[in-house]
């Protein structure tokens, strides 16, 4: 559905409109997932990974999903602070400050996403189920409320309900089928501090580039640009998505398998992982 909606949606809204507001909100929405790159440091990664480790106990996985949330959620408020400070002082956001502002409301309730926990616990039928309903229910309210050349705001707010209904969702299946009481003040931080550091500072490396491109060039050119560059660039995205979403899937699998001291699993999973992406 990632790679699906945007062929629904994306004509449409270069039509109505056009490449300045394409730009304008591909420009604050590039801006943004800079900072929510940093603040995830490598959660998508080491939290995965560690989830699946202690998938057979309750207590003490739930434990470690409260450690990273809560170190995730330091490292967001304090990356929001700096994102809301450029958004009022910068020009470049001038008529959309108020939009870009509640649209960064995202980044402090990124810690509220961890889809993470739930790759790692394998529950692959609930991410599929959810990110199926909120992009489908994403294409009306693009049809119903974008309308003309000036609504990229009504745009980005849709981005913004969208992703808080998902945040919201995923506190309820955590709640409903996966939290066990624990002890906070067994809590320990330390050990994650190293791990996540490495596996952030390589998740930047990798990542950013992606929205960087789009950053520079709303400072440095304008937002039709943007939209010029953000429309040649999404075919190449189609590929990377599909590419990224197969990772997800195959490292609880290789991580337990390698737990698990299982070569002959590990390697099958390594010769189906060469031979998808060929």
């Amino acid at each position: 559905m990632n790679v699906a909606t945007p062929v629904v949606t994306f004509p449409y809204l270069t039509r109505i409109l056009g490449a300045p507001g394409v730009g304008a909100v591909n420009f604050v929405g590039s801006f943004l997932q800079n900072f929510v790159i940093v603040s995830a440091l490598g959660l998508g990664v080491y939290g995965v990974r560690e989830v699946s480790r202690f998938k057979d106990d309750p207590v003490a996985r739930v434990s470690l999903f409260f450690e990273l949330c809560v170190l995730q959620g330091v490292m967001s408020l304090l990356l929001a602070a700096a994102y809301f400070l450029c958004v009022w002082r910068l020009d470049a956001f001038a008529g959309m400050r108020w939009v870009s502002a509640i649209y960064g409301i995202t980044l402090v309730l990124a810690p509220l996403s961890f889809e993470w926990f739930f790759i790692g616990m394998k529950d692959f039928s609930y991410v599929s189920i959810r990110n199926i309903i909120f992009r489908l229910a994403s294409i009306p309210l693009v049809f119903i409320f974008v309308k003309d050349a000036g609504d990229s705001s009504s745009y980005l707010l849709i981005m913004f309900l969208i992703s808080t209904g998902s945040a919201i969702l995923n506190l309820i299946h955590f709640r409903r089928h996966y939290f066990v009481r624990f002890s906070f003040a067994k809590l320990q931080y330390a050990g994650h501090f190293r791990p996540l550091v490495i596996l952030g500072v390589y998740n930047v490396l990798t990542n950013v580039y992606l929205s960087l491109p789009l950053t520079f060039l709303g400072f440095l050119s304008g937002h039709m640009e943007v939209g010029y560059y953000y429309a040649a660039n999404r075919i190449v995205q189609v590929a990377i998505t599909v590419m990224a979403g197969m990772n997800l899937v195959l490292v609880p699998s290789a991580n337990l398998a390698h737990s698990e001291g299982d070569l002959t699993s590990l390697g099958k999973i390594g010769r189906a992982s060469c031979r998808e992406r060929v």
